[in-house]
């Protein structure tokens, strides 16, 4: 092949690449157009979404009941922003793939809308999960009033065992959302439903312990003893002028003092006139 068959093959070569480019010239700057229209909505969606997911959070918020739950790692301004990011991608990756499905790229096409298609999923996740951390802080604090009697440890101890249970509850609910395979997650949940549950019962009887003696200590006094009796516990005299549940109320020169009632039944009791056995006395 001489020097003018080459030049012959190059100069059609170059031409073919020209011919290719020119027509394929169309096809990029639709598929420019369409990604830059997505960009476009993108911003749009992510404002549009991020402002009211913030008017959703702020109504949230006011609840007493849920601000502080909100307020815990600024998921108040935070989580606002994450939702609309999240949107602005979505809707960005799904004008990407269309973008690239012009150009005639179906394997990067499809890979970016599945990507799209996730995301979406994502979000409604990491909402369940922030939904599940607010909401297991409102049954710690729920739990810790409504158990106080019992005790501030315990209480505190209940209450975050309810918050671990309904995160964990959230976590679980979460990954099936995504598409994880909850099994082993359901698995570690139960084992540790079990060790909360059997942590909450534990505490809940060494707090209950004191009470339910007091309880029952009340019922043998109140057989024995009566309103307007002289009596003395240790350091504690005066008469009696009510005999609670759990408390003997003595009125004193200084006021009224409350007396476990158990006291009555572990410790020497002086009972003025009228009074019978001590509680402790009969076998």
């Amino acid at each position: 092949m001489n020097a003018t068959e080459w030049a012959a093959v190059v100069n059609r070569t170059v031409e073919a690449q020209i011919e290719r480019l020119i027509g394929f010239l169309p096809d990029l700057a639709a598929a420019l157009a369409i990604i830059l229209v997505g960009w476009a909505l993108a911003l749009l969606a992510r404002g549009l979404v991020r402002r009211i997911a913030t008017l959703i959070v702020g109504r949230l918020s006011q609840r007493a009941e849920l601000q502080r739950g909100l307020e815990q790692g600024g998921m108040r301004t935070r989580l606002p922003a994450l939702v609309g990011y999240v949107a602005f991608w979505a809707v960005l990756l799904l004008f990407i793939a269309a973008g690239v499905e012009q150009l005639g790229v179906t394997a990067v096409s499809l890979l970016l809308s599945q990507a799209a298609y996730y995301l979406p999923r994502l979000l409604v996740g990491v909402l369940i999960v922030a939904a599940g951390m607010v909401f297991g802080d409102f049954a710690a604090q729920w739990a810790s009033v409504a158990m106080s009697p019992i005790g501030v440890v315990q209480s505190q101890a209940l209450g975050r065992a309810l918050q671990v249970l309904v995160v964990a509850i959230a976590v679980v609910v979460a990954a099936d959302q995504v598409g994880i395979q909850s099994t082993f997650l359901m698995l570690a949940f139960s084992i540790a439903l079990l060790v909360s549950m059997g942590g909450v019962a534990l505490a809940f009887a060494i707090g209950c312990g004191p009470i339910v003696g007091n309880v029952v200590a009340a019922h043998y006094v109140a057989k024995r003893l009566e309103r307007g009796q002289r009596a003395r516990v240790g350091e504690s005299e005066g008469s009696i002028s009510e005999i609670t549940a759990t408390f003997v109320v003595l009125k004193t020169d200084h006021g009224e003092t409350l007396v476990p009632a158990r006291r009555f039944m572990e410790e020497p009791a002086d009972i003025g006139p009228g009074a019978v056995e001590r509680p402790g006395a009969e076998q």
